[in-house]
């Protein structure tokens, strides 16, 4: 979707392949929409100029509307608070992970997390949440915290349980959470390989 001219309220926009369907069914209903500032160079914004100060901005070509997820809506725009100076963020690596229980115990995984944010501080405490199979991840893992000596981070590790047995690879997707902030971290996915090979002794 996009503005057609700078002087008009003019909106174009581009159904998805889905949205096609929907239609064709009659069950294309709108529920959300969101804006970003794709394409807009604020590095053009010329405070000596006065009123005209975001004249070469407001002068910027538009977009037109794209149904590609890659190429659309990269910057969203966000509500904030009035008055707000910095945009908080949550980052957490690795963002990818893969943990496998073999002869040398390699069943644990760690994540570290920083927050660039000036009303929390690195003991925050996060929680885990969009888990995919929750039930399987509260049978078979654990969470336990801890600050990394030197570091401005907090790191969480996720292990087998002792008395997990898992036999096939299973693939986690999750978020951290900042309990007090509420900051939220992009998508994390964990995969978990089968056991490999530490209890053949024990079976035969």
């Amino acid at each position: 979707m996009s503005f057609l001219t700078n002087s008009d309220n003019i909106i174009d926009a581009v159904l998805t392949r889905k949205g096609r369907e929907l239609l064709t069914k009659g069950q294309f209903n709108i529920t959300k929409y969101a804006f970003s500032d794709d394409g807009i160079n604020y590095n053009l914004y010329d405070e000596t100029a006065g009123q005209d100060a975001d004249a070469d901005i407001l002068s910027l070509p538009i977009l037109e509307p794209s149904t590609n997820d890659n190429a659309a809506l990269q910057s969203l725009l966000v509500t904030m608070p009035s008055g707000t100076q910095i945009v908080s963020w949550l980052q957490v690596n690795p963002t990818t992970a893969t943990i496998v229980k073999d002869s040398s115990g390699a069943s644990v995984v760690i994540f570290y997390i920083s927050s660039m944010n000036t009303e929390s501080s690195v003991n925050e405490e996060y929680v885990v949440t969009d888990l995919s199979n929750i039930e399987t991840f509260n049978n078979n893992f654990s969470f336990s915290s801890f600050i990394p000596q030197g570091m401005n981070a907090k790191a969480y590790q996720i292990s087998y349980k002792t008395a997990a047995n898992v036999t096939e690879t299973t693939i986690f997707t999750f978020k951290f959470q900042g309990v007090e902030t509420g900051l939220l971290s992009d998508e994390i996915t964990l995969t978990v390989g089968p056991w490999q090979g530490i209890d053949q002794e024990a079976k035969s």
